[in-house]
């Protein structure tokens, strides 16, 4: 069979099949690369500024992916491209990575093994995918999706067509894969493709390739339909079955004109020469050696690489010569031969040259880069030693600023241990007032033998152990000091005063978390009874309120004669009581005010009603909250 013509046309087959998809392991038939958007040339600049004076150093490692993306996708430039790949994953060798930087790690060796399989060196692209495929791990799946894509593309090249369908089979099952029509048919066609030409296995093959049609007719990816077509009838190229091959090709003429599918020069040419080995082979064409050597002319026009047009020349040489021969004329044959040999030869030394260049351009690179390595060991140098100053300088700075803050603590603390003895002195003073006058109240009681009198006491004391127990605290809970309030309303109430009284809390405020300082409510209460309503059945009402984030709105009122009328009434005496316990409730307002930063403050309103009588009270007290 190494002779055969039927040996030089299945190598015939697989070289027009490379030629014909070779696009599509260039990878123009994988879903848009998201993560790789390319870079507007003229942002370029400013990135290579960036990079080089270190800005955002976090982002480095990200500014070299975009960098290299727009040489290898713009410019084609891939010592470039290869280059910043490269430097960006010294940064990350070189840095603390945090996981969201992990995805420009797996982008960095997903785009080296792009530039790898460019370059054909199919290996080294599959190193640089498994390392993408480690740093990338469960974060984005899409992502692994294309890494298995292209593995599988680079053990097709290495004619490792196993792996290469485990990996395409094990995309098929990728969420990616699942949601992207266009992902599905490239994927499927690849399959076909190696079933069909690589290791022959028909049957498979037919699967693959009619899943491409059914999913294609119902997609915009209409152009695959004729390339299914195609694929198909190789088997029967193969079989000598010309009725089935006649079909497909038939088939692909259809779909072309069905889908109005606009074809490149390449896939005109390779059309045209598929349809003259077809017809060569049928038996049923005239002009052979004419069209053989017009698509040696076409030839020349074609861009593609110096790889596939060197499988094209020796397509059409080795169909050519076997025209020759088949028709007796060995002289024109041995014509034929010579002239591929010299075609084949100059272009091997075309390559040669253009590897020479790649190879001092790779270089000359190597250089370049040695030289930034070492500008770049000498800038961390140097970055170590002004680090060094800074922090040395830092260090004298902190502790110049640490000990400044210790004496001013130390002045605030003497200060608050101030302000809090004042406050103590000043509640000092009140409870003497209220005692004073409960106790009044009592032996008066005792004296007249009332049978109230054991009962006053009773509540009196439940009232003096919980002022006591509550005499070293600062602030005590809302709760706590309206239950206080409750229980002496109720003994001046039932004991001393007939009298109404209402305490109205707004239900919004949660009186156990809400601290407010002791003592400040109650002289107004004392006020209200003593002098207020003493004479009259009146009522006190006690209402509270949040004012804003920091200050209680309480009112003491009542409706007795009026402050200012009973200033008039009453002596002297009365009114600097009132006065004094004003006074040192104001004096507490204002230690608190200092103190929480609050607007603490009291007013007195008077008369409140149309007839002239009673007194409001506001009190405006700073609070706290414990949670």
């Amino acid at each position: 069979m190494k002779n055969s013509p039927i040996s030089y046309l299945i190598i015939l087959i697989v070289g027009i099949t490379r030629v014909l998809y070779g696009q599509s392991h260039e990878g123009n038939f994988i879903p848009p690369h998201f993560y790789l958007a390319k870079t507007d040339s003229s942002a370029i600049p400013g990135l290579l500024k960036a990079i080089e004076k270190n800005v955002e150093k976090e982002k480095i490692a990200y500014f070299h992916l975009k960098a290299g993306t727009y040489y290898f996708e713009v410019a084609d430039d891939l010592t470039r491209a290869i280059h910043h790949f490269n430097t960006g994953l010294k940064v990350t060798d070189s840095t603390n990575i945090a996981r969201d930087n992990l995805l420009t790690i797996c982008y960095l060796h997903y785009s080296r093994a792009k530039v790898f399989f460019k370059e054909k060196k199919y290996k080294n692209a599959l190193k640089s995918l498994y390392r993408s495929l480690d740093a990338v791990e469960d974060i984005n799946p899409g992502i692994i999706a294309l890494i298995k894509y292209d593995l599988a593309q680079n053990y097709h090249h290495l004619g490792e067509y196993d792996h290469g369908l485990n990996y395409f089979k094990q995309v098929l099952k990728e969420p990616l894969c699942k949601d992207s029509l266009m992902f599905q048919i490239s994927t499927n066609f690849q399959i076909g493709i190696i079933y069909a030409h690589r290791i022959f296995i028909y049957d498979s093959a037919r699967v693959y390739l009619r899943r491409v049609i059914t999913l294609s007719e119902g997609s915009y990816e209409k152009e695959y339909v004729p390339k299914a077509y195609k694929s198909l009838g190789s088997e029967h190229y193969e079989l000598k079955n010309w009725d089935s091959l006649q079909y497909y090709f038939d088939k692909v003429r259809e779909a072309y004109q069905q889908y109005n599918i606009t074809l490149s020069p390449g896939e005109k040419f390779v059309n045209r020469l598929q349809e003259t080995i077809v017809l060569s082979e049928v038996g049923i064409i005239n002009d052979e050696e004419e069209r053989y050597r017009q698509l040696l002319v076409d030839i020349r026009d074609l861009d593609l690489s110096p790889h596939n047009i060197g499988e094209l020349y020796h397509s059409i040489y080795v169909n050519l010569i076997l025209y020759y021969k088949r028709i007796g004329n060995y002289k024109k044959s041995t014509e034929a031969l010579e002239e591929r040999s010299t075609i084949v030869d100059s272009m091997r030394d075309e390559l040669v040259k253009k590897r020479a260049i790649e190879l001092e351009v790779e270089y000359e690179t190597k250089k370049k880069e040695d030289a930034i390595d070492a500008w770049q060991l000498q800038a961390e140098k140097q970055q170590t030693i002004n680090l060094l100053l800074i922090f040395s300088i830092g260090l004298l700075i902190t502790l110049i600023v640490l000990g400044f803050l210790f004496f001013k603590q130390k002045a605030l603390q003497a200060k608050f241990e101030k302000a809090n003895l004042q406050q103590r002195l000043l509640r000092a003073q009140m409870n003497p007032h209220f005692l004073f006058n409960t106790l009044s109240t009592a032996v008066a009681m005792v004296h007249k033998k009332s049978d109230n009198a054991i009962a006053y006491l009773t509540r009196f004391s439940e009232l003096l152990r919980m002022i006591l127990n509550n005499s070293r605290e600062e602030f005590i809970s809302l709760d706590t000091e309206i239950e206080g309030l409750t229980n002496y309303l109720m003994i001046q109430s039932e004991f001393s005063a007939a009298f109404r009284y209402q305490i109205d809390v707004d239900p919004a405020i949660d009186q156990t978390e809400i601290l407010i300082p002791q003592m400040l409510i109650q002289p107004f209460l004392e006020n209200a009874i003593e002098h207020g309503i003493r004479k009259e059945q009146g009522t006190i009402i006690l209402a509270i309120r949040k004012e804003n984030q920091n200050l209680l709105h309480c009112s003491v009122e009542d409706n007795g004669v009026g402050w200012k009328n009973r200033v008039k009434k009453e002596s002297i005496t009365s009114g600097e009581h009132f006065s004094v316990s004003g006074d040192i409730v104001e004096e507490r307002l204002a230690i608190f005010s200092k103190k929480l930063k609050a607007d603490a403050r009291m007013t007195i309103c008077s008369p409140v009603n149309e007839a002239g009588n009673g007194t409001r009270v506001n009190l405006y007290i700073p609070f706290i909250e414990d949670f």
